[in-house]
């Protein structure tokens, strides 16, 4: 894989060197053996992303490089097969997979973090533009440095000394002048509350002080963020290595299993490999997204020894980096720390828990749609009456839905080639401003569908976040629960099934028709009993072998499927008890959701305070 005979610039042969060093040797000569292969490549914000387009386009001739800043297209899905079917191998670059279209986070082959720029990297780029190897260049000469400081600092007709004399300085002012990169202002948004945003502070407080002497690396603490998708769990992780000037290494526990053939030997060696990478890039931030893919100990009856192997493995890693004295902070991300080991999640391994929740006050619902408007739309000054209705409408949106409205709307003011204004956001907003020019009906149908799902859920001991009858995309009714804050058993998760499957009850009673949403609950209900079968361990059937899906196993266990299909008609039978026993305040809680479209948790509350809808032998929240 040659570039082309054109001198590249400092800019361009960083990019060129970082895609070497993500993709390695035998991804390139798979794509330039042109395999068809459909790869993507995150990058730590969208600043990145045409540096590195660029590079690909003339370090990879043979593949079609993509750059994803933003999502706004309603047939992106199928665009996407487009370019999937006419080939050559495709490079996908975004700061954010949520970003892409879902075909493309289905038929990829990998999905790769950027390759961090290490010492030994970036002497390699100085090697190649000054043509000597630099002399006594350090990790700290470079630490909170980005891509574009760093090309800066990498001159034409300069010696390799140089260059490393000007890094080191620009590092040295960075660090005194309290310059962060990337988005420090991110820090100040609600999307993660005061805890989360104080541990932010807190992380960047402990590596100024390592970094001053003061300090050693065992003031960080090892963290877990957890919380419903979307919340911003990796955003946060990315801002408080920008306000802590340190570089952020990012991976996956999925990526380690699809980036191998699955065998014990090559997932824990993509797992040292993370850690290896890690401690040479200190002072850094480690993440690691999706640690409950990690099936718990605890679960495990069939590929017991597997799946041992594996916790213990990453067990013995982390205590390696901490053994290493790097200053390297860990941080976990998960929707769901019940199902995450314990023994990952206990003190002195990743055991800093902070919970991500979705902002449900309107008051934080604006600041974060100003904070956006203000970035990408600075000249529409809107007064907090106008902006009223749309907050509103926003409430129990995650900061990632909100943020994608938002562009969405600036993308179409552009191509229209007017200012954006505050039709555009409503327009991104799905069928308008709210759901008033909806059938009549098929609202009274959602609204006692989201309440049945509601009032069985504080029945059965869970808290609720909001309620709403605000459309976002195909789904007009959203009824929001919090996570669970310790580990799920049994009874949670069938408890969990009977919610899901009481607003398809609740359909069945009123009649006639099920609501939009019936089928996306029913498939839910279905992944999660089988998920208690074949990953938690909750039964006495053993667990699928690692990389199965549930529908695999089913095709080649007939018992696991006849299980699946009891539990499923048990569960419909609870729920449908449940709704004809609770048919009345579920039926003022529709009332209300109905006139007022969005309720949150103290609303739900007061309405349904004349009536006893908690259940004696459930633990309360």
């Amino acid at each position: 894989m040659t570039p082309s005979n054109s001198t590249p610039s400092s800019l361009r042969r960083l990019g060129i060197a970082l895609l070497e060093a993500t993709l390695g040797p035998d991804r390139l000569i798979d794509l330039a053996g042109h395999s068809h292969r459909v790869l993507i490549i995150r990058v730590p914000d969208k600043t990145w992303l045409t540096p590195l387009h660029e590079a690909a386009e003339q370090f990879l001739p043979e593949v079609r490089p993509l750059s994803i800043i933003r999502r706004d297209r309603d047939d992106a899905d199928r665009l996407a097969s487009l370019y999937l079917e006419a080939g050559p191998s495709s490079l996908w670059l975004t700061h954010d997979p949520e970003l892409l279209p879902p075909v493309i986070r289905l038929a990829a082959d990998e999905v790769l973090s950027l390759a961090p720029i290490t010492t030994a990297l970036l002497g390699q780029v100085i090697a190649g533009s000054t043509g000597r190897v630099p002399r006594r260049l350090r990790p700290t000469d470079h630490a909170g440095l980005g891509l574009f400081e760093i090309a800066a600092a990498i001159r034409p007709d300069t010696t390799a000394d140089q260059c490393v004399t000007r890094l080191r300085h620009m590092a040295r002012r960075q660090a005194e002048a309290g310059i962060h990169h990337p988005d420090p202002d991110l820090l100040a948004l609600p999307i993660v509350g005061a805890a989360a945003r104080d541990w932010a502070s807190g992380v960047a407080s402990a590596f100024a002080a390592i970094r001053a002497g003061t300090a050693n690396a065992s003031l960080l603490r090892h963290t877990v963020l957890h919380g419903m998708p979307g919340t911003g769990k990796s955003l946060l992780a990315r801002a408080a290595a920008a306000k802590a000037c340190v570089p952020v290494l990012e991976a996956s526990i999925p990526g380690f299993f699809s980036g191998s053939d699955g065998h014990l030997n090559t997932v824990l060696s993509g797992v040292n490999g993370f850690i290896d990478r890690l401690i040479a890039s200190a002072p850094a931030i480690g993440v690691l997204d999706e640690v409950d893919a990690i099936s718990a100990r605890s679960a495990q009856r069939e590929y017991q020894a597997y799946w041992t192997n594996l916790v213990d493995g990453l067990l013995l890693a982390i205590d390696r980096l901490n053994a290493s004295g790097a200053a390297v902070l860990l941080v976990a991300t998960t929707n769901l720390l019940s199902h995450v080991d314990q023994a990952i999640v206990r003190p002195g391994r990743l055991g800093h828990h902070i919970l991500i929740e979705p902002p449900t006050r309107a008051d934080d619902i604006g600041a974060l749609l100003r904070h956006h408007l203000e970035r990408q739309a600075p000249a529409l000054k809107l007064s907090d009456a106008t902006l009223a209705p749309l907050v509103r409408a926003l409430i129990g949106r995650t900061p990632a839905r909100i943020a994608d409205i938002v562009s969405a709307a600036c993308g179409a003011a552009t191509l229209a080639r007017h200012s954006p204004d505050l039709a555009d956001l409503w327009k991104a907003m799905p069928q308008g401003p709210d759901t008033r020019d909806s059938d009549g009906a098929a609202l009274a149908v959602t609204a006692r569908h989201e309440a049945a799902h509601a009032v069985l859920a504080l029945h059965l001991g869970r808290h609720l976040i909001s309620m709403s009858l605000i459309r976002d995309g195909d789904r007009i009714g959203h009824t929001l629960i919090a996570a669970l804050d310790r580990p799920a058993t049994l009874a949670d998760l069938e408890a969990e099934v009977t919610i899901l499957l009481g607003g398809r009850a609740m359909d069945r009673l009123a009649g006639p028709g099920l609501c939009a949403g019936a089928a996306d609950d029913l498939e839910r209900a279905l992944t999660l009993i089988g998920l208690g079968y074949t990953r938690w361990g909750l039964h006495a059937l053993p667990l699928s072998m690692p990389g199965e899906t549930i529908a695999q196993r089913c095709a080649r266990d007939p018992t696991l499927t006849a299980a699946i299909d009891a539990d499923l008609t048990r569960l419909q039978q609870r729920a449908t008890d449940l709704v004809s026993t609770l048919a009345e305040p579920i039926a003022a809680l529709a009332a209300t959701l109905l006139a007022e479209r969005h309720l949150d948790a103290d609303r739900i509350h007061v309405i349904l305070e004349p009536f006893d809808v908690t259940d004696p032998t459930e633990p309360q929240p």
